[in-house]
């Protein structure tokens, strides 16, 4: 099932992705959805393995290291194709983006320990934007397309597009995650606000879509912004919509999550999309 759904999500979120690329993007997000829902279950991972995963990742160990871990090797070969077909910047920009994640999933792992099921709804999302992980996946763009952005393009603005594609993401993740996440006695945006606004989860839920028109719509500020000071990097902007349709979409088809929920008070909930051009 992992290994299906990160063919869907891989195929839906870099549909121009290059030959070769896209068998690596779905190797590498199959391993990661495993190695995340260990993190979970264990609540996080050692900072000596996370360096390792890391430095596995950047394709700069030319030899595997001298671990009896089979899913370090796994890691170790992924870097190893990331570096046959990206520069040795790129791969290091993504192992580093892959690093930062690790560590924002050892503050959730602490986040849930401190605050159980309802975090505060500020707390939840600071972390869970960084922990939805969608620093590495925008990265991947550049390696999907075999086109990479210019030093000069790597500044703030760009983070703010890093940041708002987690935004959109995290509110777009939770709704179809509800049945997996109470399943799993998971936190989730719909649940933190429902408890400490006092709603009901449909209400929360409304509540959260609301939420994601308003991350878009800052989405599509920042991206004008950018289009307009720097197009020759327009082709990465279009790759990014893409990556968020592809999502969307991936959530909508994906045995681990659902657009349709049944919530606590037997309340039937569907999450709609409607497409804009």
């Amino acid at each position: 099932m992992k290994d299906l759904q990160s063919r869907i999500f891989a195929v839906h979120c870099y549909p121009d992705a290059r030959p070769g690329a896209l068998d690596v993007i779905a190797r590498f997000l199959a391993l990661w959805t495993r190695h995340d829902d260990r993190l979970e279950s264990e609540g996080g991972i050692s900072k000596d393995r996370a360096d390792l995963i890391r430095c596995a990742l950047t394709g700069a160990l030319t030899e595997p290291p001298v671990t009896a871990d089979r899913e370090i090797r796994a890691w170790w070969e992924i870097g190893q194709d990331f570096a046959k077909l990206a520069s040795p910047k790129w791969c290091h920009r993504f192992g580093e983006r892959y690093g930062a994640w690790q560590d924002a999933v050892r503050a959730e792992a602490q986040m849930v320990a401190n605050w159980g099921r309802y975090p505060e709804v500020g707390i939840y999302s600071g972390i869970r934007n960084r922990a939805a992980g969608m620093g590495p996946w925008v990265a991947l763009i550049e390696f999907a397309l075999g086109r990479e952005l210019p030093t000069s393009a790597l500044d703030i603005d760009l983070e703010r597009i890093y940041e708002l594609v987690g935004s959109v993401h995290l509110a777009d993740n939770d709704l179809h995650g509800i049945t997996m996440d109470s399943r799993a006695d998971w936190p989730n945006l719909v649940f933190s606000i429902a408890h400490h606004d006092g709603l009901s989860w449909a209400e929360a839920s409304e509540e959260v879509a609301r939420l994601h028109a308003r991350y878009l719509c800052q989405f599509h500020t920042v991206d004008q912004h950018l289009r307009n000071r720097n197009p020759e990097i327009a082709w990465w902007l279009d790759a990014v919509r893409h990556l968020m349709a592809g999502l969307v979409t991936g959530h909508q088809l994906s045995p681990r999550y659902s657009p349709v929920h049944r919530l606590e008070d037997g309340t039937r909930l569907r999450v709609t999309v409607h497409w804009r051009k």
